[in-house]
């Protein structure tokens, strides 16, 4: 194991907070089932407990362990995932059990992303539990794309992995709504509504 995964990997069980690169922008995470952590993520983030964040996990059986998948919903998944891809999908009986208090869900459902980033899915694969990620950025400041631009922002606050020769290409994920059988889209990245309805219109 690299130093950087055994760095990272001592942070978050200890329930600290990490920054780590991704294929869209810099993240910001910490272990999504322990209550301080999450709490921690949030305070860092300077954002109030009421607004939702994401999880990121590694495979989509770990998706499944905490959502409900339906048919367009796997199709998706067998497209994007790994990728920049964040689905809204329904939380499952056993998310909102294991899960932190903290982690605040839109009513019943839970936004996820298995990111394709080398760095960021290796951290993932070694922790084994979701995590709760964010863009590593204060609220109201853009993205960091860059672990200068993380220090810039959070300082000694946390351990920072630095980026790889497989740089963010600045653009967040994009994030549909597959609660229903009609998938909306919430915020557009690289990919986009055409693709995703060129995915699942046979399911329509």
């Amino acid at each position: 194991m690299s130093d950087y995964l055994i760095q990272a990997h001592k942070v978050l069980t200890q329930g600290k907070c990490l920054c780590f690169p991704t294929e869209t922008v810099y993240g910001l995470g910490a272990i999504a089932t322990m209550d301080e952590a999450v709490k921690r993520v949030y305070e860092i983030k300077e954002r109030p407990l009421d607004k939702p964040l994401s999880m990121m996990v590694a495979d989509v059986d770990k998706a499944h362990n905490i959502a409900i998948l339906n048919k367009a919903a796997v199709v998706l998944a067998q497209r994007f995932w790994p990728g920049p891809l964040t689905m809204i999908l329904p939380i499952s009986k056993e998310g909102k059990q294991n899960l932190s208090k903290y982690v605040n869900y839109d009513g019943d459902s839970i936004g996820i992303r298995i990111p394709s980033h080398p760095v960021a899915q290796a951290i993932l694969h070694v922790i084994d539990i979701p995590l709760i990620a964010t863009s590593a950025n204060p609220s109201g400041k853009p993205p960091a794309l860059s672990s200068v631009q993380v220090e810039a922002y959070f300082k000694d606050q946390m351990l920072i992995v630095p980026e790889s020769e497989d740089g963010a290409i600045g653009v967040s994920s994009t994030v549909i709504d597959v609660t229903t059988r009609h998938v909306s889209m919430v915020r557009e990245g690289n990919i986009t509504m055409e693709s995703i309805d060129h995915c699942i219109r046979w399911l329509q």
